[in-house]
């Protein structure tokens, strides 16, 4: 993590990619500048929704080729995944995947990694959550799918990146794609594994039927903010990342969020077990605490299960108080004897990021007046290394912009979070939250002390060798890890 000038602009741009049938249909790519709306879109009579997520990327790195720094915002975990994580690995491997094969659409991939490592300004990604309100992810999905369906009907011509049309020449949907001639021309002049950037008059070769016109809107000089140069980590350009998750595109998105919510229900019935009558009970804040929350309520109804919680939200507080469990405040009680909670990343060391649900500070202050502290997760989130996650940080309002500059100048990477309306995310304290998009955290210790000690900061989402147990959900059965570290 390295400094950064501290009136640093930064360009939002939200991505996206489409398929009508996706494999092997129409397909379409899209990007959008928020504050500009300037925009772009193209596709393909034949394709994959990975591709149009790639391509997507690719001309929104191309189009803000300046110093500012770009957020780029996508659904897709699959695009955000290939153009950060996963891509040092490929590279090391002379792009071969772990079964040693050529990494699927590895045209798009390097062209992607050229434009990030040759960009002036630095690029992070924000995964969001598609289809559920996101105005521009809105906007940029029909500019998508709507490109994929006017090519379908004949009202618009193919247009892609070259890589693009390489990408699709490479996999087993070439079979009744139209390629113009041109572009077959220009494919077979790219050499095999070339990584530097194509020139201008390739790079954006699109295939173009006689008089028709870009959907490309331009971006004036006013509008680019030259601020500073690009971060950088032992001489590489530095890719952020916030993701979710693993391998998968859309058409299998839905299939596995299903599959990791019975590994998260598991999970929250597992750890059930743990509470016994008479207890008081901390109840955290998540999506695999909802199944925690739920169990114990049934319990309660059914069984009698009579037990004090202590919540940290008022939303956990309202789903507990819907089955008749009593629920009291943190300075009504003594020591918990127990508290169970989610988790959004967890390492081998068994420090762990939490915040995305917005509630880190009761959180926090649950855990440390407890006896016995538990995490439930699905194997998602357990990691190697923490900080893909980007990092949250409760900060009071009053000087709250003052605070992420002071971040930003330590190249933290900072993001006021905001909700789906554009508003700012208010605390159950009514404070904001700050996301640190890190990428990787070396040193989490001295990060945490550098965060705490910093004015207007209430408390950051690192919980460092906090946790007694991790509890996983895993197909079959939960696994139980303790923690040897603890004392």
């Amino acid at each position: 993590m390295t400094a950064a000038n501290s009136k640093q602009y930064t360009d939002i741009v939200s991505t996206d990619g489409s398929a009508l049938r996706n494999p092997n249909g129409p397909m379409g790519w899209g990007w959008i500048n928020h504050a500009t709306g300037a925009h772009d879109a193209g596709g393909a009579n034949n394709g994959t929704n990975q591709i149009g997520e790639l391509c997507a990327v690719l001309e929104a790195l191309r189009h803000h080729h300046d110093s500012a720094h770009l957020l780029i915002e996508s659904d897709s975990q699959y695009a955000i995944n290939c153009s950060s994580i996963w891509i040092q690995g490929w590279k090391r491997n002379d792009w071969k995947n772990s079964q040693k094969k050529l990494v699927k659409n590895v045209a798009l991939i390097k062209a992607i990694d050229w434009e990030i490592t040759n960009r002036p300004g630095t690029v992070s990604f924000k995964w969001v959550k598609g289809h559920a309100g996101n105005k521009f992810n809105e906007i940029v999905d029909k500019l998508a799918h709507g490109y994929s369906s006017a090519v379908e009907a004949g009202t618009k011509p193919a247009r892609m990146p070259l890589e693009g049309w390489q990408a699709l020449l490479d996999s087993p949907y070439r079979q009744g794609l139209a390629v113009p001639p041109e572009v077959l021309r220009q494919v077979a002049a790219l050499k095999p594994n070339k990584t530097t950037r194509t020139t201008a008059s390739v790079r954006h070769s699109y295939a173009h039927q006689p008089g028709s016109q870009s959907s490309r809107s331009s971006i004036t000089g006013s509008d680019q903010c030259s601020v500073r140069s690009a971060a950088t980590l032992k001489g590489e350009t530095v890719a952020r990342c916030w993701t979710q998750g693993g391998i998968m595109d859309d058409a299998i998105r839905n299939e596995v969020r299903t599959a990791q919510d019975v590994l998260k229900k598991e999970a929250g019935i597992a750890a059930a077990e743990l509470v016994k009558p008479g207890m008081t009970v901390g109840l955290g804040t998540g999506s695999t605490v909802r199944y925690l929350v739920d169990e114990l309520g049934r319990r309660h109804q059914e069984e009698g299960l009579d037990i004090i919680g202590v919540t940290t939200s008022r939303r956990t507080s309202r789903q507990a108080q819907s089955y008749g469990i009593r629920i009291v405040g943190i300075d009504d009680v003594g020591r918990l004897d127990l508290t169970i909670d989610g988790a959004d990343q967890v390492d081998a060391n068994f420090n762990g990021i939490k915040g995305g649900g917005a509630a880190l500070l009761w959180e926090k202050i649950v855990a440390v007046n407890s006896d016995h502290y538990v995490w439930i997760v699905d194997r998602s989130k357990l990691c190697d290394e923490i900080g893909a996650f980007p990092l949250p940080v409760e900060v009071v309002p009053f000087g709250a912009r003052h605070v992420v500059s002071h971040f930003r100048e330590r190249g933290y990477e900072p993001v006021l979070r905001t909700g789906e309306d554009g508003m700012l995310i208010h605390t159950d304290e009514n404070n904001y939250i700050v996301d640190l998009h890190l990428g990787h955290i070396d040193h989490p210790s001295e990060l945490a002390q550098d965060l705490i000690s910093t004015v207007g900061v209430v408390e950051h989402g690192l919980f460092l060798n906090m946790v007694d147990e991790v509890i996983v959900g895993n197909p079959g059965r939960p696994t139980v890890l303790v923690n040897p570290f603890k004392r």
